[in-house]
């Protein structure tokens, strides 16, 4: 069996992704800096940090992210091999075919469930982080609140 048709297909499938993903994160910078306001850039001495506006949010996930897509790909072909061993001989010996596809499958289903676990530990995080926010803003509002009524 031929590497080269793989290895080539591969090729042109990151360079499509990588190329499409170019223009999307392009789009999505110059939607940011539209968004802001030219009054927003001076206030006082304050000024506004543009790369924490331009950084993607789930940068900092990206470890969690990798680490339950290989887990889960190890897994996959964990399973696999444990299936192959459970296998009789004469069975290996007819179907190359569908021991390939078995392992194939099996690391991309895990792979997936992976990334489908890193999806829910993140946006789990990222719904933490926000209720931490509105809760600190609350209280500052309240007691702002409080200290107007004092005086």
């Amino acid at each position: 069996m031929s590497f080269i048709p793989f290895l080539v297909t591969t090729v042109i499938f990151i360079t499509l992704y990588k190329v499409i993903e170019l223009f999307v994160r392009r789009k999505e910078r110059l939607t940011l800096i539209e968004k802001l306001n030219v009054s927003d850039c001076h206030n006082g001495d304050r000024r506004v940090d543009f790369s924490a506006m331009l950084s993607i949010g789930s940068s900092r996930f990206t470890s969690v992210r990798y680490g339950c897509l290989f887990v889960g790909v190890s897994l996959g072909l964990l399973v696999a091999l444990f299936v192959n061993y459970n296998m009789s001989v004469k069975v290996l010996q007819t179907n190359r075919e569908f021991l390939s596809l078995l392992y194939f499958a099996s690391a991309t289903l895990f792979g997936g469930i992976g990334l489908l676990i890193s999806y829910a530990i993140e946006i789990n995080s990222i719904d933490k982080a926000d209720a931490k926010r509105k809760l600190e803003a609350k209280e500052l509002r309240e007691e702002e609140r409080r200290l107007t009524s004092v005086e």
